[in-house]
């Protein structure tokens, strides 16, 4: 009985993941001091590479990496968008210019004569990244866009 208990909750879970909508973006690119930077719905993280102690067992992580975690995690890519570190600083993101490399939608099968629609765009961001007690930098960015529609 437990066994079929575990296999109906286990079935229930997956096609409601199934029919629900999906949506990811993110961008990584390289600053102007050579960090890399890298976001998501959830977090920003900016390395540092140009200190040779990066890779190594003394790396002080207060200087090598900044992390932070967005404010609103369901705005999507705005034009300006805001990541706060444990300390409490905002670092902010504003986008000033974009490139549309590709887009693609298509409408995919998910349910009997039910369909969902799939949304791909891959773009170049150019993002000025205001952290306090640094000067503004622009960095390039490739970000994604990717959106499944729920089942209907």
């Amino acid at each position: 009985m437990n066994k079929i208990l575990l296999l109906i909750m286990c079935t229930s879970f997956f096609s409601a993941q199934a029919m629900a909508g999906s949506w990811r973006y993110g961008c990584i690119g390289i600053l102007p001091d050579k960090s890399v930077v890298n976001f998501n719905r959830d977090t920003l993280a900016i390395v540092s590479t140009t200190r040779p102690a990066l890779y190594a067992a003394n790396i002080d992580i207060s200087k090598d990496i900044q992390i932070g975690d967005a404010l609103d995690l369901n705005s999507g890519l705005q034009t300006e968008m805001d990541f706060k570190k444990q300390n409490g600083d905002l670092i902010k993101l504003i986008e000033t210019k974009t490139n549309v490399i590709s887009h693609h939608e298509k409408n995919v099968p998910c349910s009997g004569t039910k369909i969902r629609t799939l949304s791909d765009e891959r773009t170049l961001k150019t993002y000025k990244f205001v952290i306090p007690g640094e000067s503004a930098v622009k960095g390039i960015l490739k970000c994604y866009d990717i959106s499944i529609s729920a089942c209907g």
